[in-house]
C-alpha cells in the first residue's frame, strides 16, 4: 500500500506538468510554480484568427425560391440513358439564416408524352466533394416511388439540412425508369424541384449533417 501511494504522488505532479507544459526544470524545492502571463498581442491575434475562421456574422436571409430541376426529362431508351442527372446551382451562403427550408418535388408527364405506367424507385440528394472518388459522395435528401402513370407533388422539410444547402451545390436525381420516347409503355418522367427558403432565426442551430447510412442497398437482419 505504501508503494502504491508513493507511486501516485510521483505520477500526479508529472501529469500536471504535462498539462501545464511548463515544468521541465521545476521541482517542489523551487517553491510555487510561476507561469508567465500570455502575450496580449498574441492573444489578440488568436482572437482575430478565430473570428476569421468563423466567417461572416450570421444575418437573416431574404425569402427566396431556388429552382433546382425545371421539368428535367428522365428516361431510358437503351441508346440514351437519362435516368440519372446532375445539376449545379448557387444557394444563399451559410451565414444567411432561414427559419424554414422546404424541398418541393413535382413529377409530371413529359410534355405531349405519357408518364411511365409503373412504380419506380427514385431519390434525390446532393453530391459532396470526396478525395477518394472522382464522382463525389452522394448524400440522399429524398427517397420516393413514382406513382402509376400520373403525376404528383409534395414538400419535405429540410430545415435541419441547411449545412448541405449553402453556396454552390451539385444536386443529383435518379428515377429508375426503363422507358422513354418511342416506347409503347410510356416516355418517362418530368421532374421539377424547388427549394423554398423562409428568412428568420432557425429553431435550433445545426452544426453539421452526418448520414447514418448511404443510398447503397442493404441487407435486413445482417448485424455487420
Amino acid at each position: 500500500m505504501r508503494h502504491h501511494a508513493h507511486h501516485h504522488h510521483l505520477v500526479i505532479p508529472a501529469l500536471l506538468c504535462l498539462l501545464l507544459s511548463a515544468c521541465s526544470s521545476h521541482s517542489p524545492a523551487d517553491g510555487p510554480l510561476q507561469l508567465d502571463a500570455p502575450d496580449q498581442g498574441a492573444a489578440d491575434l488568436s482572437a482575430d484568427q478565430s473570428a476569421a475562421d468563423m466567417g461572416p456574422a450570421p444575418v437573416v436571409g431574404q425569402d427566396a425560391t431556388v429552382t433546382i430541376f425545371d421539368g428535367a426529362h428522365f428516361f431510358f431508351t437503351g441508346e440514351d440513358n437519362k435516368r440519372q442527372q446532375d445539376v449545379t446551382v448557387t444557394l444563399p451562403p451559410r451565414h444567411e439564416q432561414y427559419a424554414k427550408a422546404e424541398l418541393e418535388l413535382t413529377l409530371s408527364c413529359p410534355p405531349t408524352m405519357r408518364c411511365d405506367p409503373w412504380d419506380r424507385y427514385a431519390h434525390m440528394g446532393v453530391v459532396l466533394p470526396d478525395e477518394g472518388s472522382a464522382e463525389g459522395r452522394f448524400v440522399e435528401l429524398e427517397r420516393f416511388i413514382t406513382p402509376y402513370n400520373v403525376g404528383m407533388s409534395w414538400r419535405a422539410d429540410v430545415t435541419d439540412l441547411r449545412p448541405l444547402l449553402a453556396g454552390e451545390v451539385t444536386f443529383r436525381a435518379l428515377i429508375d425508369t426503363w422507358v422513354g420516347p418511342g416506347s409503347q409503355y410510356g416516355d418517362g418522367w418530368a421532374l421539377t424541384v424547388k427549394l423554398h427558403l423562409t428568412g428568420g432565426q432557425p429553431a435550433r442551430p445545426v452544426l453539421d449533417v452526418v448520414p447514418v447510412w448511404t443510398d447503397e442497398r442493404g441487407v435486413y437482419g445482417d448485424p455487420s
